[in-house]
């Protein structure tokens, strides 16, 4: 299949934000006399000051400090380019500091170079803030090592600020102050606000890479000292610019001047009148005309100056929980964050919601959150274009729910309490890999998003339901803590193993977690598993494991949490069954390898009365292994049923199509034949059974329904057609009597839902990507307009296609000396080392008789094992099979000795080959022949009367098994498809 989309490169939500803050002050040098030195570091490591400030912000990489007392070694030191910072002492041991800071401007003329004063009576010996021309700055060293940081960060904000805010949209405070004094008891305060703020924001990060996004993302200070220097970086960056904190007296054109602070924010208000400004001053005169500007006013001379401008950032400028008030500031609600503000935003008076919206409240919070986007929408807005203010909530609203969405489309979130499960569509829990499955959805999720499909199929809801993987290190953590690995390995008692798994405890943390997700996941659930084996490019493992379906509807959390606990347990346990133990034996890998990820994943479907289940579900696979007629192998096949998936993967009755020909595949060669052989049956989850204990079988919450069920409930109705009895055709109508059959007409044919336009949209884009054909499981609930239908993609998996090796030539000779001769055959190669043949006995064979087939092919697999032997099994119908109307539901424990397997035809029993199955994907990627020889439908041809002469080693009521005198040959042509089974030479 071929896509339109070319993917070159993975790149992951958030790469782009890597780049922030590229420049970063690694490297300190301080110069001080051993005096200062001492004091600045009290018997202690300024160095560990350092290291512990960000600890304590939950910073990174803290930069190492060198200090030297002599301006010369200082400047050699400078030369050796290592430096990305001088702090210099206002006393040196040889030189006067500002002559020392022209040296190192002459060597390094961007190197930024910081005076620290140890007592406030020198700064008023200073040189005014325009005359220190080689001092970046000047701060007063208050025996407060947060200072340190300050001065650390203030110096990467300058480095970074513009690269960061053309890159990232990153925002900026600017901070217009000349008093060393103040300034140097400011930044750090403000730093720290920022800090705490953004050590929250990476706490509810949605992954490690968004944490360091919103890490590198935070807002970032400018500092002015003069009117000139403020105007130049409000030009500069006023895009950008989150709030102004401003003196009102400082130096403008050379003078102190008392109008400076006023004129620069009447200047800022004329442009950006809803950015939040405040000034401050020691005059409490000037706070009128504070306010008259729109702008906040603090007292210099309060004593909780501080405190003042640090609740000015925390409400303001958004730093701190957005804060709904009425117009005469009465509290009425509070947001700590942007999902608690989408959930308050529906419940405040609207009178509270409008009068915020008219000053930009909301954006200029979310902006400080680096909610950009969110903001960058909603800003523009004016409250006067919406025809009603409910109409201002609905925006709102909508706008936050959609941009939280799309950011998670294509993103594995790390689970969090302290989000809504609502908001985190694929969420992480525990240690550990995803495992097969897990990867797999987290695939299609990211390639959905990045090939847009739903841009081109807006009136459908296209992607993944929402998911919760628990991690495969709790599956090693669970049997280590409970002592169950020999236990598990060495038990051929299943039961006993489960009994066990039931009994053992998870870890109380992961219990927490999965308490909290279902208390706020009430839909049904599918506990599935997702080992890291599973969904490989060489052996698929699919269906292997078990799938437990939850109903996760009754009102106890308890019960509802101790369900979901057993099934986790049982899907753990089912790592150790006897299917997978034989699948491991014939791989090259070890069961002691396999750890086992669990997929939680919401069921997608839709309530009817007591049952749940979705319009259809299908595979999709993007090779076709049996083309005919015009079609091609890489055209693809899909295959659906009504209701949920398990008739599709598990071999019933199914309906298939290609994509590129959807309404021109015969499905049967006459009506008749459609009565016979289409589905009559549905899967459907029980909704009555929420209390029951998880059990042994996985399928005890699923009930097979009749069609009429599904037509009561009205899901008939585009993929149903009617026989008519009077003239024996088939009619796309339910509107006259007579049977019903699935046909899917009004999607395939009359395109009520373009379900082929899907697939071919986006297996194309899956193969591309992978590298190889790939299956995808989905579901679709068929909905009416204004509702929108919906596409879920449960799983996708590498599909293990027909492969070209040695090349095998079927000479005339080969076909004469054939007893089995098959058209449409999968594997390649020759066989021959195939000492026994087993076959299903015509006369005897019994479609009721299923079970007990299974389990004598399974006795004398046993034996062939102990033996070491190979052998052909040939039978009726589709092996591993589910319906046992449709074929012999062996495990793959019951088969695993056998080198082909022969799905054959009866006169009364001739079904189509189970290429959609999990079973088929298993058995075809361990090499092992998979025939179909319809006698019936194709020149395919068995040799009966050869088989029944030969003498049988074995004979039970319905197989004979017998030895070969010498060694069959099977040739297999891979390019054609082509097989036969040869008779020994004589």
């Amino acid at each position: 299949m071929k896509t339109r989309f070319n993917f070159d490169e993975y790149q992951p939500k958030f790469s782009g934000y890597r780049s922030l803050m590229p420049k970063r002050v690694r490297n300190i040098l301080l110069v001080s006399t051993l005096y200062d030195a001492f004091v600045l570091e009290e018997d202690g490591s300024l160095s560990e000051k350092i290291w512990s400030q960000y600890v304590g912000m939950h910073l990174t990489d803290p930069p190492a400090v060198r200090r030297v007392s002599r301006v010369a070694r200082a400047l050699e030191v400078i030369e050796e380019g290592k430096t990305d910072l001088v702090l210099s002492m206002t006393r040196l041991t040889d030189a006067d500091p500002f002559a020392f800071a022209k040296e190192v401007k002459k060597k390094a003329p961007d190197l930024p170079v910081i005076l620290l004063v140890t007592d406030p009576s020198e700064l008023a010996m200073l040189p005014k803030p325009y005359e220190m021309r080689n001092f970046d700055k000047v701060f007063l060293w208050n025996n407060d090592p947060q200072i340190l940081l300050a001065i650390i960060k203030l110096v990467e904000d300058l480095f970074n600020v513009n690269h960061d805010t053309r890159v990232g949209k990153v925002r900026v405070i600017l901070l217009l102050e000349d008093s060393v004094y103040h300034y140097s008891a400011m930044l750090p305060m403000m730093y720290t606000v920022i800090m705490k703020l953004t050590r929250n924001l990476i706490d509810s990060g949605l992954n490690p890479l968004h944490r360091q996004l919103r890490m590198r993302s935070r807002a970032k200070i400018l500092h002015a000292e003069t009117f000139e220097q403020g105007m130049e970086l409000y030009s500069k960056y006023k895009e950008y610019l989150l709030g102004v904190v401003s003196d009102v007296r400082f130096w403008r054109n050379g003078k102190h001047d008392g109008d400076a602070g006023f004129d620069f924010i009447r200047f800022i208000k004329k442009d950006s009148p809803y950015l939040p400004a405040v000034l401050q001053s020691v005059e409490t005169e000037n706070r009128q005309r504070a306010y008259d500007l729109q702008a906040s006013f603090l007292d210099k001379n309060a004593p909780s100056l501080l405190g003042d401008l640090k609740d000015f950032l925390m409400e303001q400028m958004g730093f701190g929980d957005f804060v709904f008030r009425m117009e005469d500031q009465r509290e009425v609600g509070r947001a700590s964050n942007v999902y608690e503000l989408l959930e308050k935003i529906q419940e405040v008076p609207i009178e509270s919601l409008i009068w915020h919206a008219k000053n930009q409240h909301i954006s200029n919070w979310l902006i400080a959150r680096t909610e950009i986007t969110i903001a960058e929408k909603i800003r523009p807005r004016r409250v006067e274009e919406f025809k009603t203010h409910e109409e201002v909530r609905n925006y709102i609203s909508e706008v936050i729910a959609d941009v939280l969405a799309d950011k998670q489309t294509d993103v594995v979130a790390e689970f969090s309490s302290t989000r809504p499960t609502s908001a985190s569509h694929f969420q992480f829990l525990g240690e550990g890999s995803m495992g097969g499955k897990g990867r797999g959805i987290a695939f299609t999720r990211y390639l959905a998003k990045q090939s847009d499909l739903s841009s081109r199929f807006p009136n459908i809801r296209i992607g993944v339901p929402r998911t919760l993987v628990l991690g495969a290190e709790e599956f090693d953590t669970f049997i280590r803590d409970n002592n169950l690995r020999r236990l598990a390995l060495e038990t051929d008692d299943f039961r006993v193993i489960a009994k066990n798994f039931m009994k053992g405890r998870i870890r109380p943390e992961v219990v927490d977690a999965l308490r909290f997700y279902i208390q706020r996941m009430q839909n049904p659930l599918a506990i599935r598993s997702s080992s890291i084996l599973e969904d490989s490019h060489l052996q698929p493992f699919a269906g292997l494991y078990s799938t437990y379906m939850l109903c996760n509807n009754v009102r106890s959390e308890d019960v509802r949490l101790m369900r979901l606990l057993q099934a986790v347990k049982m899907v753990w346990a089912s790592t150790f069954g006897p299917n997978p133990k034989a699948y491991f034996k014939a791989t090259s890998h070890r069961i002691e390898e396999e750890k086992m990820a669990v997929v939680i994943q919401e069921v997608v479907g839709k309530p009817h009365g007591n049952y749940f289940y979705p319009t259809f579900s299908g595979v999709g696979q993007s090779y076709n292994f049996y083309p005919f007629g015009s079609m091609k192998s890489e055209d693809g096949i899909a295959h659906l049923a009504l209701g949920l998936g398990k008739m599709v993967v598990e071999g019933g009755n199914v309906f298939r199509f290609s994509p590129v020909q959807p309404s021109n595949l015969p499905q049967f060669s006459s009506p008749k034949d459609w009565l016979t052989g289409s589905q009559k049956q549905f899967y459907a989850l029980r909704m009555d059974r929420g209390r029951a204990l998880v059990g042994m079988d996985p399928d005890e919450n699923l009930e097979l329904l009749e069609l009429s069920v599904a037509e009561q409930d009205g899901e008939l109705e585009n993929i149903a057609s009617t026989f008519s009895q009077e003239n024996g055709v088939i009619r796309d109508t339910l509107s006259i009597p007579g049977p019903r059959i699935l046909t899917f007409s009004g999607v395939l044919k009359y395109n009520e839902f373009p379900l082929s336009e899907i697939l071919l949209e986006l297996l194309p884009i899956l193969e591309q990507s992978m590298g190889c054909p790939v299956e995808i499981e989905f579901a679709v609930n068929l909905c009416k307009a204004p509702e929108k239908s919906e596409f879920g993609i449960l799983q996708v998996r590498p599909l293990i296609a027909a492969a070209e090796r040695d090349t095998v030539e079927l000479e005339e000779k080969d076909l004469q000396n054939a007893w089995l001769f098959s058209p449409q055959a999968l594997g390649n190669g020759r066989m021959d080392d195939i000492t026994d043949i087993v076959y299903v006995k015509r006369e005897t064979f019994d479609r009721s008789k299923m079970r007990e087939i299974a389990e004598q092919i399974g006795d004398i697999n046993d034996k062939m094992k102990a033996a070491g032997r190979k052998y052909i099994l040939l039978g009726f119908g589709r092996w591993g099979s589910s319906d046992p109307w449709l074929g012999i539901g062996v495990g793959w424990a019951q088969i695993s000795e056998a080198r082909v397997m022969v799905e054959a035809s009866l006169p009364n029993f001739s079904v189509e080959p189970s290429h959609g199955t999990h079973f088929f994907q298993n058995v075809t990627s361990l090499g092992v022949g998979y025939f179909t020889a319809n006698t019936l439908r194709s020149n395919a041809r068995i040799d009966w009367d050869w088989l029944d002469a030969l003498p049988a080693e074995t004979e039970t009521e319905f197989l004979r098994h017998i030895r070969l005198s010498k060694v069959g040959v099977v040739k297999i042509d891979g390019r054609s498809g082509k097989a036969v089974c040869l008779k020994p030479e004589e």
